[in-house]
């Protein structure tokens, strides 16, 4: 592990693996989400060896991009434009300690309507050129795992659709096979081999959107009835846990749809019952750059008077997907209400 000071981020000096988007895209592989035209990234390659060695060059690559000026910059010439990519003393890290497989076309069932990913009707299973692109992936990975390029205590996110009803589901619980793994699930449906490896792997978790906490909002928010049905499934995820904290929450903030008092109520009822003392608040992505300040101060507005309830109920809280001026102001609100520092 080196440290000197030049241009990178967190993503690149940590040496993330994000497998993110279209998998037929010859971009889909790099070090994170950003869009396409801005972060560096390779396609897949024949043999899962072939596609680790074009990885390894592109993060040896863009650590060298990063110690030059501007414009003498080739890779990572647009990435100037991302907040995260900053000038400063980095730690080079050799190893991958987190991988994102977000892979698409993948399905969900679910109807959220803040969902900008098109997951419906996609049978997968009967189309060669993406079930080939899936295998070369997971074999990729797989000989990441053998050469030791991927840390034994690596952090794998999940996060493909809905993985309990994907066609490949099983591949990808062989690959995470005992390792601490983040899945991104709907809880629409209960997946044993999930909650085995949540009572074998303390840092394994479920990282669920509930965005409400009544039935009515359920229904607007996610376009199914089945509110009640979820929360159980969610119970039993945790019943399934070593500890409470395995379940992460989140709640996307949707002014005049799922910010009254009743849902925010509902949802802190449900976290003492679980005993969960953390929430992730986070907010429509296609507001959070929005100029309209009539929106934006709504948004701040419902995200206050939920970290309000919050706080009287010694519930913490992380904000997510806000810019910063905007978490700025509702940190300086909260904390002249608290009358010190805190969260």
């Amino acid at each position: 592990m080196n440290k000197s000071k030049y241009y990178s981020c967190n993503a690149i000096s940590n040496f993330n693996l994000a497998i993110e988007g279209n998998i037929l895209n010859d971009k889909c592989i790099g070090f994170c989400c950003q869009p396409l035209d801005i972060r560096p990234g390779i396609g897949l390659d024949i043999s899962g060896e072939k596609t680790i060695s074009k990885l390894i060059n592109l993060i040896e690559m863009s650590r060298s991009d990063g110690r030059k000026s501007n414009k003498q910059m080739t890779m990572l010439k647009k990435c100037i434009q991302c907040e995260q990519y900053l000038q400063k003393e980095w730690e080079s890290y050799d190893v991958i300690e987190y991988i994102n497989l977000s892979l698409y076309p993948s399905p969900c069932q679910c109807k959220c309507i803040y969902c900008t990913y098109e997951t419906k009707n996609h049978d997968i299973s009967n189309n060669k050129q993406i079930v080939e692109n899936y295998m070369m992936i997971f074999n990729a990975i797989e000989h990441a795992k053998r050469i030791g390029l991927i840390s034994p205590n690596a952090l794998y996110q999940i996060s493909s659709g809905e993985i309990t009803i994907h066609p490949l589901k099983e591949k990808f619980y062989d690959l995470i096979e005992g390792a601490r793994t983040w899945f991104y699930t709907n809880c629409f449906k209960f997946d044993e081999r999930i909650a085995k490896n949540l009572s074998l792997n303390p840092n394994s978790a479920i990282n669920f959107s509930i965005d409400c906490g009544t039935s009515n909002t359920w229904r607007k928010v996610k376009g199914f009835n089945n509110f009640n049905f979820v929360i159980d499934v969610l119970k039993r995820y945790s019943y399934s846990s070593i500890y409470s904290n395995q379940l992460h929450l989140k709640y996307i903030i949707l002014p005049s749809i799922n910010d009254h008092k009743k849902d925010y109520s509902g949802v802190i009822e449900l976290m003492k019952e679980l005993d969960l003392k953390k929430i992730v608040l986070s907010c429509d992505v296609r507001n959070r750059q929005h100029k309209n300040n009539n929106i934006v101060a709504e948004i701040l507005s419902s995200v206050e008077i939920f970290i309000d309830l919050l706080d009287k109920n010694n519930i913490e809280f992380v904000l997510q997907n806000y810019s910063e001026s905007d978490a700025r102001v509702i940190a300086i609100r909260h904390l002249k209400k608290r009358g010190g520092f805190g969260h």
